[in-house]
């Protein structure tokens, strides 16, 4: 974690230096950015992270497992159903269904807001058919 954050800084503190070596004009475009080092390690740091609602996803998805998981507990899953039951079954489907549509969701939404994500997707495959 320490080694980490201690890229992270030199990187921030790397690209600050490298838009102070810019000519005049470039600079004071760049101080209304804003480009000292703490500008520069938040956007480098927004940018290392995935969209909020991606992560919101992501806890949604874990709750959502969670309580699929819990039902089963709930019902007696592992104790009073045989696994050629048609109760088992069900339950172990509808689990199933929920984690798959939260592969589904989260991915839908991961590929909506992640346009970087997209176009080098879209690239790849590109490069692939060529």
């Amino acid at each position: 974690l320490l080694r980490s954050m201690y890229s992270i800084h030199f990187a921030a503190r790397a690209f600050q230096e490298r838009s102070s070596d810019s000519t005049e004009t470039e600079q004071q475009k760049q101080q209304q950015q804003g480009t000292t080092s703490s500008a520069v390690l938040l956007r480098l740091l927004r940018k290392m992270f995935p969209h909020p609602i991606i992560v919101m996803c992501f806890v949604a998805s874990y709750f959502a497992t969670k309580q699929s998981l819990q039902q089963l507990h709930r019902d007696d899953f592992f104790g009073s159903y045989s696994l050629r039951s048609k109760e088992w079954l069900v339950l172990t489907f509808q689990h199933i269904g929920v984690g798959v549509s939260c592969v589904v969701g989260i991915g839908t939404v991961f590929y909506t807001l992640e346009r970087d994500f997209r176009r080098n997707l879209v690239a790849l495959v590109r490069s692939k058919q060529d």
